[in-house]
């Protein structure tokens, strides 16, 4: 007799545990990589390594990935642009957590498609980010202004400059390049007035000859770049905010914890993991910066 009655007093626990185990295995999570690389790899061990226990992952790459077979109380995660643009293409009712995508890429992929529930772990920094950063370089009334270059058809940095706080507003300084313009040319007057260059995300501005020159020129005028990759860092910048691999990850892995654990996303949109500068000291000494004064955070 006194079996049963642990018995019955333990069943309400076990078939509580049951249930929620059910109710786990019923909703995977999908982690679906754009390409099978050692940088995919790489991703895929930091993100699970900061998952909770009891998240059933599946991992999956973008060429075997049917959104069709995959129910509609699942959690869908791409990883990269080319797992993103599938995964947009998903009508089925699907939370989504994008993630290692910059924003402005996310943007553009899911303009048209079917709407989702959808958070983006990105990469890339928020101008106002950026801006915070650079304004302390700003030393005198006469170079009081941070300059932003950007294409004539990037909106996305457009709508960020429209975005950002009044009280950074009043300092920048915009220079719009129009199609068939070299932006190294049109750059030359405006380096008297400025305190710093600010690089935005912009492929017709920030790449190939035209970011070098434009470094080489910033350089030779004696004023800063602040960059939004590391790479910016080594390429003659002298300042670089970006965040980590491990950063992005542990922001990614973070929402699909929220996820589970609520059964919901926390929000809508892009979240910006937390960030580093890194300073290029040789850049800095040159230009009469002291590199410690700088280096405002760190991984």
């Amino acid at each position: 007799m006194v079996n049963i009655l642990k018995y019955l007093l333990f069943l309400p626990c076990l078939l509580s545990a049951l249930f929620s185990s059910a109710a786990i295995a019923a909703k995977p999570v999908y982690l679906v990589l754009s390409d099978n690389t050692p940088l995919y790899d790489e991703v895929t061990t930091l993100i699970k390594h900061r998952l909770s226990a009891d998240v059933p992952l599946q991992v999956v790459y973008a060429d075997d990935f049917k959104s069709s077979n995959v129910s509609s109380n699942s959690l869908l995660v791409p990883v990269g642009r080319r797992a993103a643009e599938d995964v947009a293409l998903n009508d089925g009712g699907n939370s989504v957590i994008y993630s290692f995508i910059e924003a402005q890429t996310l943007n553009r992929i899911l303009e048209g498609r079917p709407k989702q529930h959808w958070q983006a772990s990105v990469i890339n920094q928020p101008l106002e980010r950026l801006i915070r950063t650079a304004k302390p370089l700003i030393r005198n009334d006469y170079r009081n202004k941070l300059l932003i270059v950007i294409a004539e058809s990037n909106l996305w940095a457009r709508k960020q400059i429209e975005e950002l706080p009044s009280d950074l507003r009043e300092f920048i300084e915009i220079l719009v390049v129009e199609k068939g313009e070299v932006a190294a040319r049109l750059i030359d007057d405006s380096f008297y007035k400025v305190a710093a260059v600010v690089a935005v995300n912009d492929t017709a501005i920030w790449s190939g000859n035209s970011a070098k020159w434009i470094l080489h020129q910033a350089y030779s005028y004696q004023v800063p770049v602040v960059g939004y990759a590391q790479t910016f860092q080594k390429a003659g910048a002298m300042i670089a905010v970006y965040s980590s691999l491990s950063r992005i990850a542990e922001t990614t892995s973070g929402l699909i914890n929220n996820w589970m654990s609520t059964d919901q996303l926390s929000g809508q949109g892009f979240v910006y993991s937390d960030y580093q500068v890194e300073v290029n000291e040789f850049i800095a000494r040159a230009l009469s910066y002291q590199p410690d004064k700088i280096k405002i955070k760190h991984d």
